[in-house]
């Protein structure tokens, strides 16, 4: 009984290291991905930085991604596969300017991190999600602003992430 029981809970903790050891990296998506990174967009420079995306032609993975992997931070990690169709709806979502406001929360906690694939299985980005409304993703583009989110668009995003799980 006792060695059936250390041998449960062996596996249990062995589970839940791999699920954690296994979470994405968001170092190496950076490194993989060849990205000119423009500066941090602000009320003073919004135009200018807008014209230099839409000249180096810019956006966050518009016609790149295949399908998304939503990834928990918390425990017990959990990680859930979302579709093509609600994959282009989140690139949809996080590409237009009227999703968000100018503003952030202070030092979020994130809870959720997107990883997009395209059609060859390799992470070309990823958008880091907090519970609060703010936003973090990579490629940064200056549509974004400084990543808070209008609370109608993120109830959409926060809709498919949580449909999806």
């Amino acid at each position: 009984m006792i060695i059936s029981l250390s041998v449960i809970i062996l596996g249990i903790i062995s589970f839940y290291s791999y699920r954690y050891l296994t979470l994405p990296d968001k170092v190496q998506i950076q490194k993989d991905w060849r990205y000119t990174i423009p500066e941090a967009a602000s009320q003073v420079n919004y135009i200018s930085e807008i014209q230099k995306d839409e000249e180096y032609n810019r956006n966050f993975l518009k016609g790149n991604t295949s399908y998304a992997i939503c990834y928990n931070w918390c425990f017990p990690y959990d990680r859930t596969r979302i579709n093509a169709s609600e994959t282009e709806t989140l690139v949809e979502i996080l590409n237009d300017s009227s999703s968000y406001v100018w503003g952030e929360f202070g030092t979020p906690e994130y809870k959720y991190c997107i990883v997009f694939y395209n059609d060859e299985d390799n992470e070309i980005g990823y958008t880091e999600v907090e519970p609060m409304g703010e936003v973090d993703s990579y490629p940064y583009i200056s549509l974004m602003k400084w990543g808070r989110m209008k609370p109608s668009s993120f109830n959409q995003l926060m809709t498919i992430i949580e449909n999806e799980s």
